[in-house]
């Protein structure tokens, strides 16, 4: 894994667009097109934000999936998903293709098949995965089934996470943020050629120095990060500030490999 720390979030989303862009690139010129699977969250937004500005790239031979999506959530709701990603991705570069999760489906199991499918049948270039605040990789919480093959299966959400998504504003309570989505399986995740995660802010502190730095295995979902061959952490000067690498370290950037 490679850690890339940036003073501020500015930098990191800006750093983080610039090496994102230059994979789908490469992508594209080594075999006319590019998969990439988006994730979402107020962590994501200056990125996306950044991304979608990149020079070179063109987004007519890309298609795009998405880590997950919660049940139930009419698409028109300001916490939907599927609303995100039209607004801050979809309707400002237009990708050549995009799939995106029905989390209105009558039969979710069936859905998280249908979606699973359809990104098994391509090679993913390029997978966005944040770091939440327990850990959690995708919606994955602790203790995470490191057992699971699905590449997208139907989880129930847990509180601590539901209370991160209302902490962000997407709802009034945590009992207001539904109680099961559908979501990509850690081992799909590692099956993609290279993965990127955007880390700011420093609520994520501790999450991250657990990550990267404390127990391998289930009680940090997001660790697993650490096995791929091309794993890409970016980080600010907030949410690196747990990390014992960090100790004493003034200038930025800084990078490190774990």
């Amino acid at each position: 894994m490679k850690v890339n720390v940036y003073r501020t979030h500015d930098d990191l989303a800006c750093s983080a667009a610039e090496f994102s862009a230059a994979v789908i690139v490469r992508s594209i010129a080594e075999r006319g097109r590019a998969v990439i699977v988006l994730s979402t969250g107020n962590s994501q937004v200056r990125f996306l934000d950044r991304l979608c500005q990149a020079d070179g790239v063109d987004w007519s031979r890309v298609t795009m999936f998405h880590l997950d999506d919660y049940l139930g959530l009419p698409k028109d709701h300001p916490a939907s998903f599927d609303r995100y990603l039209r607004e801050r991705f979809i309707d400002r570069v237009h990708p050549g293709a995009f799939h995106l999760i029905d989390g209105t489906a009558a039969d979710p199991e069936a859905e998280a098949r249908r979606y699973g499918k359809l990104l098994e049948a391509d090679r993913v270039d390029v997978c966005f995965a944040g770091i939440g605040e327990t850990g959690h990789l995708a919606l994955v919480d602790p203790p995470a089934d490191l057992a699971e093959k699905r590449p997208f299966f139907v989880i129930d959400i847990d509180r601590r996470s539901r209370q991160q998504l209302a902490g962000e504003g997407w709802f009034g309570s945590w009992q207001e943020c539904p109680a099961m989505a559908i979501t990509i399986s850690i081992d799909r995740i590692l099956c993609c050629d290279t993965v990127v995660s955007v880390v700011p802010e420093a609520r994520k502190a501790r999450a991250v120095a657990g990550c990267l730095e404390g127990d391998f295995g289930p009680d940090w979902p997001a660790s697993l990060l650490r096995t791929h061959p091309d794993s890409h952490v970016f980080l600010d000067g907030d949410s690196a500030a747990l990390l014992k690498k960090m100790h004493g370290v003034h200038g930025y950037p800084v990078q490190f490999e774990i």
